[in-house]
């Protein structure tokens, strides 16, 4: 029995081990955008907390950067995306704006630069695997975060991450509601947690879900108005 227990023991530390291994975060304020990036070819492990490693990543593995391009479209943030060789190691991020005038990603509004290591890392990061985002909405349109749930979506649907958000965004939450509403994301799919503040302790609340996304058990201090 002390072998089996031990044997048991042993083979849930690994298990534990190996899943820590797939979950991977980024934090609330990404690293700011480059005028020129260098890559040598490697591939990295992750995107970095903060980022930092974005667009390694997506020189690595080049077939995401169309399921980049495509949000940023929908995001009504640009009418195109690429990462372009300049010379020898060094590439640049260039968005399209207006006509053919491309700029790059270092001179757009920082909300642009923000959300690219969000769409990089969901799109990564290996299938099933869990990925925890602070804020990803930072410092974008309330049209541009709508859409953003729309990929968190297509995310967990198609490529079975779990995601688990941080977020301030009202417009996010009710992009979600919409989604349960249609039909298009299944209540069970989701949770939605309040986080209250009292005498310095925070106290996580459960959020009450019916099948059309309503929140059954509103917070009074969950949006000011």
């Amino acid at each position: 029995r002390r072998v089996l227990f031990r044997s048991y023991l042993q083979d849930f530390a690994f298990a534990l081990e190996e899943h820590f291994k797939r979950v991977y975060h980024l934090g609330p304020l990404r690293a700011l955008p480059l005028r020129l990036y260098e890559w040598a070819g490697d591939k990295p492990s992750d995107i970095g907390r903060t980022g930092e490693r974005a667009v390694s990543a997506l020189l690595a593995e080049e077939k995401i950067i169309p399921d980049i391009a495509r949000w940023y479209i929908k995001m009504n943030l640009a009418t195109s995306f690429e990462v372009k060789k300049i010379i020898g190691q060094s590439y640049q991020v260039r968005l399209n704006v207006v006509d053919d005038d491309y700029v790059l990603l270092s001179d757009m509004g920082f909300g642009i630069s923000q959300v690219l290591p969000v769409l990089v890392a969901c799109y990564y990061i290996p299938e099933g695997s869990t990925l925890l985002i602070e804020q990803p909405e930072m410092h974008l349109h309330p049209s541009a975060q709508s859409v953003l749930a729309d990929m968190f979506i297509e995310i967990i649907q198609q490529r079975k991450v779990q995601l688990i958000i941080e977020s301030h965004s009202e417009h996010l939450l009710a992009r979600l509601q919409r989604r349960m509403a249609e039909q298009k994301l299944d209540v069970n799919d989701t949770a939605f947690y309040f986080c209250r503040l009292e005498n310095g302790v925070t106290h996580i609340e459960t959020l009450q879900l019916d099948k059309y996304g309503e929140i059954k058990n509103y917070p009074s201090d969950f949006f000011g108005d």
